[in-house]
Protein backbone atom coordinates (compact mmCIF):
# COMPACT_ATOMS: atom_id res chain seq x y z
CA UNK A 1 0.00 0.00 0.00
CA UNK A 2 1.11 3.64 -0.39
CA UNK A 3 1.62 4.28 3.38
CA UNK A 4 3.89 1.27 3.65
CA UNK A 5 5.95 2.30 0.61
CA UNK A 6 6.30 5.87 1.88
CA UNK A 7 7.33 4.66 5.35
CA UNK A 8 9.80 2.22 3.86
CA UNK A 9 11.29 4.88 1.54
CA UNK A 10 11.71 7.43 4.35
CA UNK A 11 13.19 4.84 6.69
CA UNK A 12 15.61 3.60 4.07
CA UNK A 13 16.77 7.15 3.36
CA UNK A 14 17.39 7.80 7.05
CA UNK A 15 19.14 4.46 7.42
CA UNK A 16 21.27 5.08 4.36
CA UNK A 17 22.34 8.49 5.62
CA UNK A 18 23.28 7.15 9.03
CA UNK A 19 25.01 4.17 7.49
CA UNK A 20 27.07 6.36 5.17
CA UNK A 21 28.17 8.56 8.07
CA UNK A 22 29.09 5.62 10.24
CA UNK A 23 30.86 3.85 7.38
CA UNK A 24 33.09 6.86 6.98
CA UNK A 25 33.94 6.86 10.67
CA UNK A 26 34.35 3.11 11.03
CA UNK A 27 36.23 2.69 7.78
CA UNK A 28 38.87 5.13 8.90
CA UNK A 29 39.49 3.12 12.08
CA UNK A 30 39.27 -0.41 10.55
CA UNK A 31 42.67 -1.55 9.42
CA UNK A 32 41.94 -5.18 8.53
CA UNK A 33 39.36 -7.19 6.55
CA UNK A 34 37.88 -8.77 9.71
CA UNK A 35 37.28 -5.44 11.36
CA UNK A 36 35.80 -4.03 8.19
CA UNK A 37 33.37 -6.98 7.88
CA UNK A 38 32.39 -6.46 11.51
CA UNK A 39 31.74 -2.79 10.84
CA UNK A 40 29.49 -3.61 7.88
CA UNK A 41 27.62 -6.18 9.98
CA UNK A 42 26.85 -3.52 12.58
CA UNK A 43 25.53 -1.21 9.89
CA UNK A 44 23.24 -3.99 8.62
CA UNK A 45 21.88 -4.56 12.11
CA UNK A 46 21.18 -0.83 12.39
CA UNK A 47 19.06 -0.94 9.20
CA UNK A 48 17.15 -4.10 10.12
CA UNK A 49 14.15 -2.21 11.67
CA UNK A 50 13.36 -0.82 8.21
CA UNK A 51 11.96 -4.20 7.16
CA UNK A 52 9.87 -4.40 10.30
CA UNK A 53 8.47 -0.90 9.72
CA UNK A 54 7.55 -1.82 6.15
CA UNK A 55 5.73 -4.92 7.39
CA UNK A 56 3.86 -2.91 10.03
CA UNK A 57 2.90 -0.30 7.44
CA UNK A 58 1.50 -3.00 5.16
CA UNK A 59 -0.50 -4.47 8.03
CA UNK A 60 -1.98 -1.07 8.88
CA UNK A 61 -2.84 -0.44 5.22
CA UNK A 62 -4.47 -3.88 4.92
CA UNK A 63 -6.51 -3.26 8.07
CA UNK A 64 -7.68 0.10 6.67
CA UNK A 65 -8.72 -1.56 3.41
CA UNK A 66 -10.66 -4.23 5.28
CA UNK A 67 -12.40 -1.68 7.51
CA UNK A 68 -13.41 0.43 4.50
CA UNK A 69 -14.82 -2.69 2.82
CA UNK A 70 -16.87 -3.54 5.91
CA UNK A 71 -18.21 0.02 6.07
CA UNK A 72 -19.19 -0.06 2.38
CA UNK A 73 -20.87 -3.44 2.89
CA UNK A 74 -22.85 -2.19 5.90
CA UNK A 75 -23.93 0.98 4.05
CA UNK A 76 -25.10 -0.98 1.00
CA UNK A 77 -27.01 -3.45 3.16
CA UNK A 78 -28.71 -0.56 4.95
CA UNK A 79 -29.71 0.98 1.61
CA UNK A 80 -31.09 -2.40 0.53
CA UNK A 81 -33.23 -2.64 3.67
CA UNK A 82 -34.54 0.89 3.14
CA UNK A 83 -35.40 0.10 -0.49
CA UNK A 84 -37.18 -3.11 0.57
CA UNK A 85 -39.26 -1.15 3.08
CA UNK A 86 -40.12 1.47 0.45
CA UNK A 87 -41.16 -1.31 -1.94
CA UNK A 88 -43.52 -2.71 0.71
CA UNK A 89 -45.00 0.73 1.29
CA UNK A 90 -45.52 1.19 -2.44
CA UNK A 91 -47.30 -2.19 -2.65
CA UNK A 92 -49.56 -1.22 0.26
CA UNK A 93 -50.31 2.10 -1.43
CA UNK A 94 -51.26 0.26 -4.64
CA UNK A 95 -53.66 -2.01 -2.73
CA UNK A 96 -55.15 0.99 -0.93
CA UNK A 97 -55.66 2.74 -4.26
CA UNK A 98 -57.42 -0.30 -5.70
CA UNK A 99 -59.74 -0.49 -2.69
CA UNK A 100 -60.47 3.23 -2.97
CA UNK A 101 -61.27 2.84 -6.68
CA UNK A 102 -63.75 0.02 -5.99
CA UNK A 103 -65.46 2.06 -3.28
CA UNK A 104 -65.68 5.13 -5.49
CA UNK A 105 -67.09 3.03 -8.31
CA UNK A 106 -69.76 1.57 -6.03
CA UNK A 107 -70.69 5.05 -4.83
CA UNK A 108 -70.91 6.23 -8.43
CA UNK A 109 -73.29 3.43 -9.43
CA UNK A 110 -75.49 4.17 -6.41
CA UNK A 111 -75.70 7.82 -7.42
CA UNK A 112 -76.34 6.79 -11.01
CA UNK A 113 -79.19 4.50 -10.04
CA UNK A 114 -80.68 7.21 -7.82
CA UNK A 115 -80.49 9.75 -10.65
CA UNK A 116 -82.13 7.43 -13.17
CA UNK A 117 -84.88 6.58 -10.68
CA UNK A 118 -85.60 10.24 -10.07
CA UNK A 119 -85.80 10.86 -13.82
CA UNK A 120 -88.28 8.02 -14.32
CA UNK A 121 -90.48 9.23 -11.47
CA UNK A 122 -90.47 12.78 -12.80
CA UNK A 123 -91.28 11.73 -16.36
CA UNK A 124 -93.97 9.31 -15.24
CA UNK A 125 -95.51 12.03 -13.12
CA UNK A 126 -95.59 14.24 -16.20
CA UNK A 127 -97.44 11.62 -18.17
CA UNK A 128 -94.57 10.75 -20.47
CA UNK A 129 -94.11 7.31 -21.94
CA UNK A 130 -90.72 6.15 -20.69
CA UNK A 131 -90.10 3.84 -23.66
CA UNK A 132 -90.53 6.38 -26.48
CA UNK A 133 -89.40 9.78 -27.64
CA UNK A 134 -87.58 12.28 -25.48
CA UNK A 135 -88.08 10.26 -22.33
CA UNK A 136 -86.29 7.26 -23.82
CA UNK A 137 -83.51 9.48 -25.22
CA UNK A 138 -82.99 11.16 -21.85
CA UNK A 139 -82.68 7.84 -20.08
CA UNK A 140 -80.21 6.56 -22.70
CA UNK A 141 -78.10 9.69 -22.37
CA UNK A 142 -78.08 9.43 -18.60
CA UNK A 143 -76.99 5.80 -18.76
CA UNK A 144 -74.26 6.59 -21.28
CA UNK A 145 -72.86 9.42 -19.16
CA UNK A 146 -72.93 7.13 -16.15
CA UNK A 147 -70.90 4.48 -17.97
CA UNK A 148 -68.39 7.11 -19.12
CA UNK A 149 -67.98 8.41 -15.58
CA UNK A 150 -67.52 4.86 -14.29
CA UNK A 151 -64.85 4.14 -16.89
CA UNK A 152 -63.05 7.35 -15.97
CA UNK A 153 -63.02 6.29 -12.32
CA UNK A 154 -61.63 2.88 -13.29
CA UNK A 155 -58.93 4.36 -15.54
CA UNK A 156 -57.80 6.92 -12.97
CA UNK A 157 -57.63 4.29 -10.24
CA UNK A 158 -55.72 1.89 -12.47
CA UNK A 159 -53.22 4.57 -13.47
CA UNK A 160 -52.63 5.53 -9.84
CA UNK A 161 -52.18 1.88 -8.81
CA UNK A 162 -49.85 1.28 -11.77
CA UNK A 163 -47.73 4.22 -10.64
CA UNK A 164 -47.33 2.64 -7.21
CA UNK A 165 -46.51 -0.72 -8.83
CA UNK A 166 -43.79 0.89 -10.94
CA UNK A 167 -42.44 2.68 -7.88
CA UNK A 168 -42.34 -0.61 -5.98
CA UNK A 169 -40.54 -2.34 -8.85
CA UNK A 170 -37.94 0.45 -8.91
CA UNK A 171 -37.39 0.09 -5.17
CA UNK A 172 -36.98 -3.68 -5.53
CA UNK A 173 -34.41 -3.15 -8.26
CA UNK A 174 -32.62 -0.63 -6.06
CA UNK A 175 -32.58 -3.13 -3.19
CA UNK A 176 -31.13 -5.82 -5.44
CA UNK A 177 -28.46 -3.45 -6.72
CA UNK A 178 -27.55 -2.45 -3.16
CA UNK A 179 -27.21 -6.10 -2.12
CA UNK A 180 -24.95 -6.73 -5.10
CA UNK A 181 -22.89 -3.68 -4.13
CA UNK A 182 -22.60 -5.02 -0.59
CA UNK A 183 -21.29 -8.35 -1.87
CA UNK A 184 -18.93 -6.57 -4.26
CA UNK A 185 -17.57 -4.42 -1.44
CA UNK A 186 -16.70 -7.51 0.59
CA UNK A 187 -15.09 -9.29 -2.34
CA UNK A 188 -13.16 -6.18 -3.36
CA UNK A 189 -12.08 -5.64 0.23
CA UNK A 190 -10.80 -9.19 0.52
CA UNK A 191 -8.79 -8.82 -2.69
CA UNK A 192 -7.48 -5.45 -1.48
CA UNK A 193 -6.38 -6.88 1.86
CA UNK A 194 -4.74 -9.86 0.16
CA UNK A 195 -2.95 -7.63 -2.37
CA UNK A 196 -1.68 -5.29 0.34
CA UNK A 197 -0.54 -8.16 2.53
CA UNK A 198 1.22 -9.84 -0.38
CA UNK A 199 2.95 -6.59 -1.35
CA UNK A 200 4.07 -6.04 2.23
CA UNK A 201 5.42 -9.57 2.45
CA UNK A 202 7.35 -9.10 -0.77
CA UNK A 203 8.81 -5.80 0.45
CA UNK A 204 9.72 -7.38 3.77
CA UNK A 205 11.46 -10.25 2.01
CA UNK A 206 13.36 -7.93 -0.31
CA UNK A 207 14.53 -5.72 2.54
CA UNK A 208 15.59 -8.70 4.61
CA UNK A 209 17.49 -10.04 1.62
CA UNK A 210 19.20 -6.69 1.03
CA UNK A 211 20.14 -6.37 4.68
CA UNK A 212 21.40 -9.93 4.85
CA UNK A 213 23.62 -9.47 1.79
CA UNK A 214 25.62 -6.63 3.39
Amino acid sequence: GTPAIAMMSASRQICAARASWRICRRWRTCTGPAKRRQALKGIGEMCAPVATLALIGSAVSAAGTGFAALQANAQSNYQARVADQNAKLAAEAARTQQDATRQELQSHWRRQAQLQGQQRVAMAAGGLDLGFGNAADLQADTARLGREDAQRIIDQGANAARGFDIEGANYRSEAQASRQAASGALVGGLFGVATTALGGAQQFGQLKKQIGSR
